[in-house]
């Protein structure tokens, strides 16, 4: 509740640090209409994975996906094949 009697809600995104704890990311204050809003739309969002679009199902595996380890010497030889570095007279 707000001073004014006003009811409003607070969302804290929360993270776990070790030797830390959990401490507050990011916080937001919302008023009860948006609450409402995020509530309804967050009620319209699919439930099940055989029900959410191809496209997000795709975006959402390569969010998901594991990169290929880096090489790092093939990465150091590329960049000191760039940096060639030539003497006076050449």
């Amino acid at each position: 509740m707000t001073p004014g009697g006003k009811p409003r809600v607070r969302l804290t995104q929360l993270a776990w640090g070790v030797g830390v704890g959990w401490y507050a990311q990011q916080t937001l204050e919302l008023d009860l209409s948006e609450a409402q809003q995020i509530a309804a739309l967050l009620d319209r969002a699919p439930k099940r994975a055989d029900e959410i679009p191809e496209v997000v199902q795709a975006v959402a595996d390569l969010a998901t996906a594991v990169p290929e380890p880096i090489d790092l010497a093939t990465v150091r030889a590329r960049r000191s094949a760039r940096r060639r570095r030539t003497s006076p007279g050449e």
